[in-house]
């Protein structure tokens, strides 16, 4: 029975054609472009046997023993019926020769199965068996391999996918976004390779040169954003008209009355974002009906305002009131635009 030693891993979230270029660099680093003998265990995807065609491809291939043993089984239960004493018996007789006989005895009784079987369902499924075996005669000389001490299954690769990949990427409630997969497969099997005390430092040198380039280019774009606002001052643009709505308001209880509008210029201009002073804040005198007067220095008084966010208040929240007044009133400084803000007045 072999044994494998020194086992090394290289998981990758991505298509079989990257991750066969991807390999290379495992590959050369474990020696095989110079080992005497480099054995390859498989199953039936096409694209592992590419994978050996590119990186070694007088490597000795061997079929996974537990894929040739269901197609046994399946031609079995096929012929004799599921869960019957004959298709265990004759399955019994067919496993054994595959592991210490030869497989042109095995494929000679998958033959002789296909003959005695009439024309249905049961014979497709014991041909498709026997034409599976038969492509792959050289890669099921089981015998000669566990001779020779090559392994004859793949439960390595198996366990070592749930060691690498499930236990730290799969656990309860992970989430993981699909740029940092890799990241952590890499680390992951730097440790399960037993290579984290060599490979740790180089990482760890690397981080650090990439947070210092990273606060470089941080610096480098500050400077240049204030290099550009010395150099090229910021214009002054001309304010936009307010257009208010102002519906009176003929009694305490009633909210529905005719409205007016009025269109009022804004005097002067902007000043640069980076000198401008924080509008000063003035009081604002409380009319009847629960309205105020908005006042700002860069705009003419303007007539009782009411915005509409006081319709959700009760006329008694003063100070409410002011404090949107204000907030309004920095609004208008900030980016003055065309808007309409309806009040009531008794």
């Amino acid at each position: 029975m072999a044994h494998a030693r020194e086992m090394s891993y290289f998981p990758r979230m991505t298509d079989h054609q990257s991750f066969a270029r991807l390999a290379t660099v495992e590959t050369h680093r474990r020696g095989t472009e110079s080992a005497g003998r480099v054995c390859a265990v498989v199953d039936r995807a096409q694209w592992q046997q590419k994978f050996i065609g590119l990186h070694l491809p007088d490597a000795v291939r061997i079929l996974d023993w537990c894929h040739a043993a269901a197609y046994l089984a399946r031609a079995a239960q096929a012929a004799f019926g599921s869960g019957t004493g004959e298709a265990s018996e004759w399955l019994g007789r067919q496993l054994h020769e595959l592991k210490h006989g030869e497989p042109d005895r095995l494929l000679e009784n998958l033959g002789e199965l296909s003959r005695e079987l009439g024309d249905g369902a049961e014979l497709k499924i014991v041909k498709t068996s026997l034409e599976y075996l038969e492509k792959r005669r050289e890669q099921i000389r089981y015998a000669r391999f566990r001779a020779e001490g090559y392994p004859i299954g793949s439960g390595a690769v198996e366990s070592a996918n749930k060691l690498l990949v499930q236990q730290r990427l799969k656990g309860p409630g992970m989430h993981w976004a699909r740029e940092n997969v890799d990241p952590m497969a890499a680390l992951r099997t730097v440790l399960c390779s037993g290579r984290w005390e060599e490979a740790w430092p180089r990482i760890s040198r690397k981080r650090r040169k990439s947070r210092q380039k990273s606060r470089q280019k941080s610096r480098q774009k500050s400077r240049q954003k204030s290099r550009r606002r010395r150099e090229c001052p910021r214009r002054h643009s001309p304010a936009s008209p307010v257009r208010l709505t102002s519906p009176p308001r003929s009694s305490p209880t009633h909210h529905h009355a005719r409205s007016r509008e009025l269109t009022i210029p804004l005097q002067g201009h902007r000043e640069p974002a980076t000198h401008r002073p924080m509008p000063p804040i003035h009081p604002a005198p409380i009319i009847p009906g629960g309205g105020s007067l908005l006042a700002a220095p860069h705009c003419l008084p303007l007539s009782p305002l009411l915005p509409q966010y006081f319709d959700a208040h009760p006329p008694g929240s003063r100070r409410l009131k002011e404090k949107a007044i204000h907030s309004y009133a920095g609004i208008l400084r900030e980016a003055p635009v065309t808007t309409k803000v309806s009040t009531t007045d008794e």
